[in-house]
């Protein structure tokens, strides 16, 4: 059997927000296949709870499924940024939240299969005001949920993001120990 893994990887198109490049791979039978992948930098996500034990989620447009989406704030990773720094930053650009604790659930690839994108998922709790100023291209609002309504729109299909239905249930699954 031969040795596995990448030959050759060449850029296609480099984009605003992801890569695109041809792989060359050695597959286990000796032969040779060409596979897309997509680069995108890191991620960090957070499972937000207010005072009251509500769940805070972001409401914005995705131009990729062309809807309005429910979703835990995220973001991309800045260069030199932890993943802990990142997750802070971002609850605070899109919600207006800081954590006065922030727990690492997990990490989660998004799409192992054409991606190396990984997203450190946390839960932050004891929130308190912190505006930042949101990205000049995020209009989003911030809607607030006990966690049983969330885990029934993930049931019935109103939440369809990834890493929000991994860090809802991660978190519940934390709680409820």
């Amino acid at each position: 059997m031969a040795e596995v893994g990448k030959i050759k990887r060449e850029l296609k198109q480099k984009g605003h927000v992801v890569d695109f490049y041809f792989d060359t791979v050695l597959l286990p039978d000796g032969r040779m296949a060409e596979w897309d992948f997509l680069k995108h930098g890191n991620a960090a996500a957070v499972v937000a709870v207010d005072p009251e034990g509500k769940i805070l989620l972001v409401k914005q447009y995705r131009n990729p499924v062309d809807r309005y989406t429910l979703e835990i704030p995220a973001g991309c990773v800045d260069e030199g940024e932890s993943m802990e720094d990142c997750a802070r930053r971002e609850l605070s650009e899109e919600t207006g939240y800081a954590p006065g604790k922030l727990v690492h659930l997990f990490d989660n690839y998004t799409a192992i299969s054409y991606s190396d994108e990984l997203i450190s998922i946390f839960a932050a709790t004891d929130l308190y005001r912190n505006d930042l100023e949101a990205d000049d291209d995020e209009f989003l609002s911030v809607e607030r949920f006990e966690l049983s309504e969330v885990i029934d729109m993930i049931k019935c299909g109103i939440i369809k993001d990834a890493k929000t239905i991994a860090g809802i249930l991660g978190y519940k699954d934390m709680i409820n120990g």
